[in-house]
């Protein structure tokens, strides 16, 4: 009498456990890890994050994890796709993170000309970075508002038409595209009429 029997693995692998920081500053890396177990052998996991496919690697146990480079601002939604060598596929556990940018601009370096003629414009140029994208830039001279434009790279300019004679405050107030704003940065400088004096500046 001879007989046979056929073993089979028709279990899915089991995923659990996912573990992702809820929130996450621009221009950081995020780190997504979840646990994956089998009855036989692993064959690829991985995190598909807003539909891109990230393969996973062992990190220790039954844990496997993939580092995202910098995503953009927004959340982004994770699922998980596990499978084993005889083909079992695992895709039902998804998660979620959000990164955010609460970093305000960068503003440094303001320049304006130690020497100009009276009744001439004044150049006033400062520098602003930020890690997401610079909205507006503004030169707040005693008052009234002036909006700067990139000169070059990140130096922004703005020419302010001809002043009289006085002491002129400049505040600058860069703002980015998700709200945050900087106007801690200020200078100051004094038009005389007398040419061989001109623009005394002080930065503070």
């Amino acid at each position: 009498l001879i007989d046979s029997f056929s073993v089979v693995d028709t279990t899915a692998p089991a995923v659990f456990d996912s573990n992702i920081a809820d929130s996450t500053e621009f221009n950081g890396n995020v780190a997504v890890r979840v646990n994956v177990t089998d009855l036989s052998t692993l064959s690829k996991v991985f995190a598909v994050v807003d539909g891109v496919y990230n393969e996973m690697s062992l990190e220790t146990g039954n844990r496997f994890l993939v580092t995202l480079t910098s995503p953009i601002v927004g959340t982004h939604n994770v699922q998980y796709i596990v499978n084993d060598t005889y083909n079992n596929v695992n895709s039902s556990m998804t998660d979620s993170f959000n990164v955010v940018d609460t970093t305000l601009p960068a503003v440094f370096a303001s320049v304006i000309p130690a020497t100009t003629e009276f009744g001439s414009n004044v150049s006033v140029r400062v520098n602003v970075t930020d890690l997401s994208t610079i909205n507006k830039v503004f030169a707040n001279v005693s008052g009234t508002l002036y909006q700067m434009n990139i000169e070059a790279g990140n130096t922004y300019l703005v020419n302010v038409p001809g002043l009289g004679v006085n002491t002129y405050n400049v505040q600058y107030i860069a703002n980015d595209s998700l709200g945050n704003v900087n106007n801690t940065l200020t200078a100051s400088f004094y038009q005389m009429f007398d040419l061989t004096t001109g623009y005394q500046v002080t930065e503070k």
